[in-house]
Order: C-alpha cells, then structure tokens, then sequence
C-alpha cells in the first residue's frame, strides 16, 4: 500500500479515534493517536507529521493551543480541525490561525475525511520540498527557477545538464511565459562559462536601425548621433554568453550578420572595416514556428540550420499541470516573503480554478497571478475573488457550459449563506431545508466559513 503520510489524531473521544484510525489506516496513512493535547504534543516533540487531525473541544489543553504549539514544532504540519456544529465560530478562528481546513462530526462522509487528509499532507510534502527549493536556488547547480517534478521538466532538466558540458549553440522554444530566457540562464550557470557574463537581447523590443549597433557597435561619426565609439553586446558578452530572444523578429539584414558572427566568430562595429573576434556562446529563442518561417521565407533557411543543432522546447504549462501545485507554493513562499506578508495557501476553490485554467501566459502569468491574489487576499487564503479578473473570468465561462448537479447545489447552498451572513437557521429557510439537512450538505461540499466568499 502506498506512503500516503503519517498523521496523528488527537481526540479525547475513543469512538472518533477509532473510526479515524481505522479509516486513515485502510487509506494508506501511517497513523498514530492521542488522548489528548498534551499527549500529542510528546509524541510531535519527537516524530515528523504531515497531518495532525484534533477535535476542538477537549478537556487540558484545546484543538486551537494544540495547533499554535504545532505549527511552532513544525510549520509545515497541515492541522485538520474537528467540530461539532455548535463550535463553528472556533472552527473559523483555527481556519484564520492557519488550518487547512475543518470538519463536522458525525461525519457526513468517511471518504470526504480522507480526500480532505490526502490533500492536507500533499500540501504538507510540497511545502517542506518548496522550503528545500527556496533555500538552495541561490546555488551554482540549481536550474534558476525552473521548478517541476513533472516527466515533461525531467526531460529539459536532462538537456539542460547535457548542454552544460559543451559549448554549442542552443535554439529554445516555447510559447511566452514558458522560460526560455531562464533555460538559457541555467546552461550559463551551470557550464564552464558560469563565471562570465550572460546578456540578454530582445529582439523585438528594438526597431532595426537601432539593433545591429546594439549588436555590434558602433564607430564615432558611423551615423547621424553617432557622437562617441559604443561597444556592441557580442563584445560586452565575450568570454561568456548572449541570449538573442525572438530572434524571429530580426530582419533580413540583421539575420546574415548574426550568421556571419556564428560562422566566423568575428563582429564588425558598424563604421569599421575591422573585424574583432569575440568569444561567445549564443543562445536563441523563439515563440513561434521558425520552420514555417524558413517556408513562408521570411526566415533565412541558412540561419535556421545554423542554429538547430541544439534544440530545447519548454512546455507550456497547460501541458504540466502536475507542476502547477509546486509552481504556485513557491511562489506563494516567494511572494509573502517579498510583501512581508504572513504565509498564506491556496483556498480548495482557489486550486480548483488555477488547475482548470489554460494559462496562456503560461509560468509568468502564474507568477503574477500569485502576486496578485496575496495582495488582494484578506485572511490567510487566497480566494479565487483575490486572484486577476480576466482569469476568473475566462474560467468561469469555460465552465458554464455545463454544470454538474452537484457544483449548482454547492452554488445555491453559497448563495443562502451569504445572504444570511452564515446565519445556519436563516439559510436553512431560504433554501427550505431542516438546519441538520442543511448541515449535511455544507459538510458534504465542504463550505466552511472561510469559503463562503470563495468566488
């Protein structure tokens, strides 16, 4: 059976101990138990949790000092509270402590219990692993902020360390937001030329009569403002390397120079009839088709071949959503730090979103997207309302094309509680249900206080 991590239950109750050990157990957990506060925290003084489940009200020390002194001993132990429905309001202050979430008893669902479990330790596992990644991205043998554990990154992880050990030039491809510039950046920092520079040019940010000085330099008096001699970026980089993004806007001129400069290694300052040789590794990038480009002829073909004898294509991040939950944690940790902020989590509806969404601005616009909801985010979750407009939009439009029964049943109960400002007793009337019935469907669908702005 597989590793699904180890828990502690922490409940003054024998009956609830035993049906969570039990159930937790068959689901694969490592699961130890305590009687009370105190107990537990002997047993997490001297064992390493993912999860710790504890009732709320116990006699000695409660659910929520069980939690602070926790999350002291180990701040990424996820704790799971459990409530009766008369102790919600203490739910909501654990949820604002830091819970990852809480849950009612009895329980209206045992296999809600360890969905919830399976996903408080993966988030207790990704944040320990971010911890590790922040710590060490600042050293020579870490791949810049390429981050991903997914089959598609292991494979540009392998081409990254091959290409480090030589000294060829290397073509990237990939849509934008892709990380391309930090591919480049990588084989830099990891090859023999770590210690030099590593300059970055786009091309289409420059208009062509500026480019090839930009490139090459120029001499005093070559052309009109040419007030002074300036050296070129090839120069500037020799002795290291040169990154040419969206070399596909380059012109016909500039693409015979860079051809030149990669058959010779020599660069000729604009105004000079003087070749200088310069030593430099280049690097070419692209968001577009250059194949097409070489067929529609408005990319040079002897260009092209010159440049594909090393190929990397970064994925978009469509294509790995496996690495999206570590992408955001680490930015998350990255982007608290940044702001000063307490750390704070993705909400469950806030996951969802980001996991359905196409991203076509792929890791920069996750990362932006992150940003943006820790500024906008009130309390220790990112809400899908915290998170850019446009995203949520486009998410939601996807997904209104056909709801199932049970998203338009956890959207309605929403709905009563917000009127009702989580008033259990008025929302059960708008919706025309018993308080237990209505209970049984806001443990069902998971809607706790925090969540009932959850948009």
């Amino acid at each position: 059976m597989p590793d699904e991590g180890r828990v502690l239950v922490v409940d003054d109750d024998a009956d609830i101990r035993s049906v969570l050990e039990e159930v937790l157990s068959d689901g694969g957990f490592n699961v130890d138990v305590a009687v009370s506060g105190e107990e537990a925290l002997v047993s997490l003084s001297s064992t390493e949790y993912d999860l710790v489940i504890t009732d709320v009200r116990m006699a000695g020390m409660d659910g929520l000092e069980l939690q602070r002194r926790a999350t002291a001993l180990s701040e990424h132990t996820q704790i799971i509270v459990i409530s009766a429905f008369a102790d919600i309001p203490m739910s909501v202050l654990a949820m604002r402590q830091g819970a990852y979430d809480f849950l009612t008893k009895p329980f209206a669902s045992i296999d809600r219990v360890v969905m919830v479990a399976r996903r408080a330790v993966e988030k207790a596992r990704m944040a320990a692993k971010i911890e590790q990644l922040a710590a060490s991205v600042s050293k020579k043998d870490q791949f810049e902020q390429l981050i991903g554990a997914s089959s598609e990154m292991q494979m540009v992880y392998q081409r990254i360390r091959h290409l480090a050990k030589t000294d060829s030039t290397v073509l990237l491809l990939g849509e934008t937001g892709t990380g391309k510039e930090l591919t480049a950046k990588a084989i830099h920092n990891t090859g023999k030329r770590k210690d030099a520079p590593f300059i970055a040019v786009n091309f289409g940010s420059l208009p062509e009569s500026l480019l090839e000085s930009e490139l090459f330099g120029h001499t005093k008096g070559s052309f009109t403002g040419a007030s002074s001699s300036k050296m070129g970026l090839f120069a500037a980089a020799s002795g290291g390397s040169i990154l040419l993004d969206e070399i596909e806007a380059a012109h016909e001129s500039t693409q015979i120079a860079l051809l030149r400069v990669l058959d010779s290694k020599e660069v000729r300052p604009i105004g000079s009839s003087t070749p200088q040789k310069v030593d430099v590794r280049v690097f070419a990038a692209s968001n577009e088709d250059l194949e097409s480009r070489v067929e529609s002829g408005t990319f040079r073909k002897d260009l092209y071949y010159r440049l594909i004898s090393a190929i990397i294509t970064l994925p978009p991040l469509r294509k790995r959503r496996a690495d999206l939950p570590l992408l955001a944690e680490y930015f998350l940790i990255q982007h608290c730090k940044t702001h000063g902020s307490a750390q704070k989590q993705l909400s469950p509806r806030a996951h969802e979103l980001m996991m359905s969404y196409e991203w076509p601005g792929n890791v920069r616009e996750l990362k932006h997207a992150i940003e943006h909801g820790i500024i906008f985010s009130n309390g220790p979750a990112v809400l899908p309302k915290d998170l850019p407009k446009a995203m949520r939009d486009k998410t939601l439009a996807a997904s209104k094309r056909f709801l199932k029964l049970a998203d338009i049943e956890r959207e309605h109960v929403e709905r009563a509680l917000q009127l009702s400002a989580f008033n259990i007793a008025k929302a059960a009337k708008l919706l025309g249900l018993t308080r237990q019935a209505l209970y049984r469907k806001i443990e069902r669908h998971g809607i706790g206080p925090d969540t009932q702005n959850d948009r």
